[in-house]
């Protein structure tokens, strides 16, 4: 149904399509704010999936003839919009309202009501971006932006869907001056944050990777001897080699770099390799205009491997005191340097979120979206 209907979303609609992603829609954003006056509004809905009215299900998606659906996938569609179900405690019922989450039926539902969204801004001077329930308005007048509210205001009323106020913004001047009315220099969208100096990532992206990184040193180091009270000293060598800790490295690597090695990036990057795209947590932030953030993450590893290390160094030394353990400095750990086992041909170099900023700028300059692919762990939440 979504593959079919592809072509009857408005252009400016991002989620749930296989030919657009949510970097088309950072792309489209950066566009429109390039602008001497731009007047910003941010939408977001409460429950979206879970409040739409099955009543404007019924009459504006699938008995409107504005979509190509087949009598059996108008079936398919009626079934999960009245399913019944048995909760926890026992008691049963059936669904009166909303689509149920986690199936593609729900994901063309949702595109589908947001079409009707979609056609009242369409009609409207401006430009606006919307993923999902998440959307976002670029007016270059106030008349303009103001006449956005009343279409946001009757889609909820149509739909039962309501506005999320703490998310909502209501109409700004987008400016790092102030303005005659509330002025905003920074806003987020998609993992980004957007101000006149370009687009970086976002507070809330940096703290996401951050926190996958920790999870990585913890699982890796910390969790089973704390957890199970022993550690298995036949993967820590007397001469500074922990297995664990290499382990840790490669998945943080692949994490940050995809499947590739700094060493094969920087080819990459020289011309010497050729790479059609990037999956690493990095590459979804190739449209950033500063590389700072992605500086200041590569010395936050350090200092966080580092951390990670001396805790581990006390759990040896608990469970392995014949082990001649040494911390390893902040160069050796960058340079992987310390891992000078002959028989091993390792690369225990620490990965670069500012060399894999660099590739994937490069990848999504020849190849576009088609060059970096999304991760899975959130980092464009």
């Amino acid at each position: 149904m979504r593959e079919r209907n592809q072509k009857v979303f408005s252009a400016t609609s991002f989620a749930y399509m296989s030919s657009k992603n949510s970097l088309d829609a950072v792309f489209r954003l950066k566009q429109y704010l390039k602008s001497d006056k731009v007047y910003i509004s941010k939408y977001d809905f409460s429950d979206y999936f879970g409040s739409i009215s099955t009543g404007f299900i019924e009459e504006k998606v699938l008995s409107s003839g504005d979509f190509l659906l087949t009598k059996f996938e108008e079936r398919v569609v009626r079934s999960y919009l009245g399913h019944e179900y048995i909760k926890r405690d026992g008691t049963s019922g059936r669904r009166s309202m909303g689509t149920p989450q986690g199936n593609s039926v729900s994901l063309f539902v949702a595109n589908a009501v947001g079409h009707h969204l979609d056609s009242s801004l369409d009609k409207l001077s401006g430009n606006y971006i919307r993923y999902a329930d998440d959307s976002v308005l670029v007016n270059y007048s106030y008349e303009d932006a103001i006449g956005a509210i009343s279409a946001y205001r009757d889609f909820s009323r149509d739909t039962g869907v309501t506005v999320n106020q703490v998310k909502t913004t209501g109409v700004s001047i987008f400016s790092q001056r102030d303005e005659e009315m509330r002025t905003v220099s920074k806003m987020d969208f998609l993992g980004y944050q957007f101000s006149e100096g370009g687009a970086t990532i976002s507070n809330a992206g940096v703290e996401r990777i951050k926190k996958r990184c920790a999870q990585i040193l913890y699982e890796s180091l910390i969790l089973y001897p704390e957890r199970h009270k022993s550690l298995n000293c036949k993967r820590i060598d007397g001469n500074r080699l922990d297995w664990d800790f290499v382990s840790s490295i490669h998945r943080l690597r692949s994490y940050i770099n995809g499947p590739y090695s700094n060493a094969q990036l920087q080819d990459f990057l020289d011309g010497r390799k050729r790479i059609k795209a990037l999956s690493g947590c990095v590459s979804y932030y190739c449209l950033v205009d500063s590389i700072t953030d992605f500086s200041n993450l590569d010395g936050w590893l350090v200092w966080a491997i580092k951390r990670a290390l001396t805790k581990r160094a006390k759990l040896i030394k608990k469970y392995c005191g014949n082990a001649n353990w040494t911390e390893l400095t902040s160069q050796e750990l960058i340079s992987g340097s310390w891992f000078d086992r002959d028989k091993f041909d390792y690369d225990v170099s620490l990965p670069s979120f500012v060399l894999a900023l660099r590739a994937s700028k490069k990848c999504w300059a020849q190849h576009g979206a088609l060059g970096v692919e999304k991760p899975d762990d959130g980092s464009s939440g």
